[in-house]
């Protein structure tokens, strides 16, 4: 399905007429050398690219803002995940941001890749984003929001 643009639309037209009002995926990692090393399995073979296709014919069938998808600010270089937050901000997407925050142990192995400075400067371009698409963004426990 996700490289069958035409089913895929189908595919979330159906969903939508069976009531489903939203659609979330989350992306998680925008970088695709990151993405290798901590997803596995099906999720693993998504690139970003893939997901932005995703979300381009979930706005158009579900609409802008009722979209959504999060980002985990602090397992890939800043630059990568500001990227993705503009990326999918700008095709009308809610972003949720969540600083890493391991809950298992294999995630414990996961180094966080920026000081405290550099998670204030992605909190801060985060929020740049948000106000210049005037998006709503889901903020929970680990939020950058």
């Amino acid at each position: 399905m996700r490289r069958d643009a035409a089913h895929r639309h189908d595919y979330l037209t159906t969903l939508r007429e069976a009531g489903i009002s939203r659609f979330n995926s989350g992306v998680e990692i925008v970088n695709n050398d990151y993405r290798q090393r901590h997803v596995h399995g099906y999720k693993g073979t998504l690139t970003f690219d893939d997901y932005t296709a995703v979300f381009a014919d979930a706005v158009d069938v579900f609409g802008r803002l009722e979209v959504g998808s999060c980002l985990l600010a602090g397992i890939e270089p800043a630059e990568d995940t500001l990227r993705g937050l503009e990326t999918i901000a700008e095709l009308g997407v809610c972003p949720a941001p969540t600083v890493l925050t391991p809950f298992v142990v294999k995630q414990m192995d996961i180094p966080f890749q920026y000081d405290l400075d550099g998670l204030i400067d992605v909190h801060v371009g985060f929020n740049d984003i948000i106000d210049r698409y005037e998006l709503p963004v889901f903020s929970g426990v680990f939020s950058l929001a």
